[in-house]
């Protein structure tokens, strides 16, 4: 997939460490609202597009609602700061 140079110029910096807790706290409202609207339920592959540092996907893995856990993101910096926290 090709990306527009604006798009990528634009998320090049984005995720730094100083809006890291909120996007932490925001992923964990997110589990929660899956949680209910989907009780009891298991997926065996989740892919969360535009994951960003991996926020989403930490908490996916906490409460055990995926077997396979999958991330694409076209911002540099999240990329390496998932990397980082993996």
């Amino acid at each position: 997939m090709q990306v527009s140079d604006k798009l990528t110029e634009m998320y090049a910096g984005y995720y730094d460490s100083d809006v890291a807790k909120k996007r932490a706290i925001a992923a964990a409202q997110t589990i929660a609202h899956i949680q209910d609207l989907l009780p009891q339920r298991k997926f065996h592959d989740v892919v969360d597009i535009g994951a960003g540092e991996g926020a989403v996907l930490a908490e996916l893995d906490r409460a055990a609602l995926a077997d396979n856990l999958h991330a694409l993101e076209i911002s540099p910096s999240a990329s390496k700061r998932s990397n980082a926290a993996a």
